[in-house]
C-alpha cells in the first residue's frame, strides 16, 4: 500500500475544510473600474452597480510562466474592462490555503470551486489558463455560448463547457466556461474529493483527468451537463495545431511550449517571446513601446489566420 506523505495528507485536510464551508468571503480586484477591494459573499456581491455577469479567472505559477505574466494579465483584465467582468487572480488572497496544495496544479479545481460556493451574483465563470490569450476581445461570453449552441440563461441545462482535445484525453481544461450553479459547485467538489485517491491526484492531468473520470461515470448527468465543443478553434485554439481563425477563435493557447513539436519553441525564453507576439497582435495600439520589437512574431500568427478549415480573417 503507498503510503501519503505528511505535506499531502495536509492538503487533503485543507481541501477537506473549504468543502465543508457554507459562505466564504472572497477578495477580489475588478478590472473594468478602479482598482478596489470588495468582496462576494454568499448570494451577492459589494459592487456599487449591477453586478457583472462573469468573473474570469487564471493563476500563473512557475518559472515556466513568468516571462507570460505580464502579457496574461494585461490581456485578461482589458477583456474584463470592455465587458465589465471581474477578474479573480489566483493567489493567496483568494486562497490562503494555497500554498498546502500538492500538486499545485490542483489550484485551478480549488479556486473555482470556492467562487462557486461563495454564491455571488455572477452567472458565469472562464477560466483560461496563463498560456492563453482572449483574442475575440470584442465577444462577450454570453455572446460566445450562444456560437457555441449553448443556452447562457438560466433555462439552460449546459454548466460546463470545454473543448476537445488531442489524443485520448476528451477535453482540454485549459479554457473552462462554468455555469454559477449548484451543479457545478457538486461536480468541483467531487472533483476535489477524487484528490484522495493518489492515482487520481498525482495523474499528470490533475483535475482535468478527475473531471474526465466523473464524466466518464456519467452518476450525475456529467455527459449531459457538461458540453464538449469539438470545433476546439472557436473556444480554444491551440498554437501547435496552427487552428487559430481570426475573429472566430475565443482565446489562443499556447500549448505543450517549450517543446519539439511543430509550432512550438525549444525554450522557455523562446515560448515567452512568441507569446508576447501573441498578446501584440490584439493590444499593440495600447503597448506600442513594449510590442515595437516583434514584428516577426505577429507576422507568424497573421499566417496561422488561415487555418486547416480554409477560413480567412
Amino acid at each position: 500500500m503507498r503510503r501519503t506523505s505528511g505535506l499531502a495528507r495536509l492538503g487533503l485536510y485543507v481541501i477537506a475544510g473549504i468543502l465543508s464551508s457554507l459562505a466564504i468571503a472572497l477578495p477580489f480586484h475588478s478590472s473594468w473600474g478602479s482598482s478596489r477591494r470588495s468582496a462576494a459573499v454568499a448570494g451577492r456581491t459589494t459592487t456599487a452597480a449591477a453586478p457583472p455577469f462573469a468573473g474570469l479567472l487564471s493563476f500563473c505559477h512557475g518559472p515556466k510562466f513568468e516571462a507570460m505574466e505580464s502579457w496574461t494579465s494585461r490581456n485578461h483584465r482589458e477583456y474584463a474592462r470592455r465587458h465589465r467582468y471581474d477578474v479573480f487572480q489566483g493567489d493567496d488572497n483568494i486562497l490562503p490555503h494555497m500554498h498546502f496544495l500538492e500538486p499545485f496544479a490542483w489550484l485551478k479545481a480549488g479556486l473555482l470551486w470556492q467562487l462557486l460556493q461563495a454564491r455571488s451574483a455572477h452567472q458565469w465563470f472562464v477560466w483560461v489558463d496563463c498560456d492563453a490569450l482572449y483574442m475575440n476581445l470584442d465577444k462577450s461570453v454570453p455572446d460566445l455560448l450562444r456560437d457555441l449552441g449553448v443556452d447562457p440563461g438560466p433555462a439552460g441545462t449546459t454548466h460546463v463547457v470545454a473543448a476537445d482535445d488531442l489524443g485520448s484525453s476528451l477535453f482540454n481544461t485549459g479554457v473552462l466556461v462554468v455555469r454559477n450553479s449548484q451543479w457545478s459547485r457538486d461536480f468541483f467538489a467531487n472533483v476535489l474529493r477524487s484528490a484522495k485517491h493518489h492515482d487520481v491526484r498525482n495523474h499528470g492531468w490533475w483535475e482535468q483527468f478527475a473531471m474526465q473520470e466523473l464524466y466518464k461515470q456519467n452518476h450525475h448527468e456529467e455527459q449531459k451537463r457538461v458540453a464538449i465543443i469539438q470545433e476546439r478553434y472557436k473556444l480554444n485554439a491551440f498554437t501547435n495545431q496552427r487552428e487559430y481563425v481570426d475573429g472566430v477563435s475565443f482565446v489562443l493557447h499556447q500549448v505543450f511550449c517549450p517543446g519539439d513539436q511543430p509550432n512550438t519553441a525549444a525554450t522557455v525564453a523562446e515560448c515567452g517571446r512568441k507569446f508576447k507576439g501573441y498578446f501584440c497582435t490584439t493590444l499593440a495600439e495600447m503597448y506600442p513601446k513594449q510590442c515595437s520589437e516583434d514584428v516577426s512574431v505577429q507576422q507568424e500568427i497573421i499566417d496561422a489566420r488561415v487555418s486547416k478549415l480554409g477560413f480567412r480573417g
